[in-house]
């Protein structure tokens, strides 16, 4: 009896040694970093994309989610890089979930910046005003101008636009084309083109319709656009700032356009013919942070002419709504849907 009180004696003992007894950190946790959670979905819907722009291969639901997690990466992305104070340390953290939610770990002056921003882009009192200028010029005739090549933007003042749109009237090698002005409300994204939406047949479809159960050939009608486009996000940084995420393009389709003949059906004898445009697009995307009294400037290649370059000027500021003083030819855009601007008072 008294051997085996003896082995279970020394078998605990054995156990505690194996197991360390657990300690426990009853200090006041001094981290300066706490958590923060805000509600982004008001915010995220003005980002997105209509979700109704797919194209047939997948359903609304599907498109949906795409636009949200576009516009949950943008937000992220563009939050993270320009908090202040920055984000430093395995303690401090930001992310947005697909719901919709911010969750922030980090100390009180960036939570305060986070909330600021978030509250200055949330308002409809104040709308950005942009204004865009697009200038075709001999290739490298705007770097020897001060320009940066390529998507480097170069930050001029608003007083240098009325040197460069002056190169219109002083030499011919040089076309101006001035685009309407856009007043958009922040996180949202304005779309200023210059050019024609050609439209053609891309394919046709084999229809049975009564009465007789006819075949019947539908065309299928698609478009494509020839000139100058220009897409915007506008985010306010502060009261002074704006940031612009910029996407310039031009295309060029060639003329005459190719086309070529097609057969449905033995019993159709109609003679059906199909267009196949060919399409040359240029491109830059570029990001930049303009002041109440900025012009930013980049240049990129023209589509269909290897010897010449395009310059893009955009200005934009922010101002109060109820300030705003438009005329008939401007757009107001909500988000990504555009209204007609207010007339001017009379």
């Amino acid at each position: 009896m008294i051997a085996a009180l003896l082995a279970v004696c020394l078998s605990l003992g054995v156990s505690s040694l194996q197991q360390p007894p657990e300690v426990i950190d009853r200090r006041p946790n001094t981290s300066p970093e706490v958590l923060q959670v805000i509600e982004l979905r008001d915010l995220l819907a003005c980002i997105e994309p209509d979700a109704g722009s797919g194209d047939g291969a997948l359903s609304n639901s599907e498109v949906a989610r795409a636009a949200r997690a576009k516009a949950v990466a943008y937000l992220t992305d563009f939050i993270t890089h320009n908090i202040v104070p920055p984000l430093t340390g395995a303690q401090q953290s930001l992310r947005i979930t697909p719901s919709g939610t911010l969750v922030l770990h980090g100390v009180p002056a960036q939570q305060e910046w986070v909330q600021s921003l978030l509250e200055l882009n949330r308002s409809r009192e104040n709308v950005v005003l942009e204004a865009t200028t697009f200038i075709e010029g001999p290739k490298g005739s705007f770097q020897r101008m001060g320009i940066a090549g390529s998507a480097t933007p170069t930050v001029l003042e608003a007083k240098d636009l009325d040197r460069f749109r002056a190169l219109g009237k002083d030499d011919p090698q040089f076309q101006v084309i001035a685009a309407p002005r856009m007043l958009v409300y922040p996180l949202g994204a304005s779309s200023a083109t210059v050019g024609e939406f050609i439209t053609y047949v891309k394919s046709w479809k084999l229809e049975t319709v009564e009465p007789g159960e006819v075949k019947l050939p539908v065309p299928q009608i698609e478009h494509a656009f020839h000139g100058l486009e220009l897409v915007a996000r506008t985010v306010l940084l502060d009261a002074q700032r704006v940031v612009l995420d910029l996407d310039a393009s031009n295309s060029v389709v060639q003329r005459p356009i190719p086309t070529q003949t097609v057969k449905l059906d033995p019993s159709i004898t109609q003679v059906l013919t199909v267009a196949t445009p060919q399409i040359e697009k240029k491109s830059i995307q570029a990001r930049c942070t303009l002041g109440p009294d900025a012009l930013v400037a980049f240049s990129c290649p023209v589509a269909g002419k290897d010897e010449r370059e395009l310059l893009i000027l955009v200005s934009a500021h922010a101002q109060k709504a109820s300030d705003l003083k438009a005329t008939p030819g401007e757009v107001m855009t909500t988000g990504a849907k555009k209204e007609p601007a207010p007339e001017p008072p009379k």
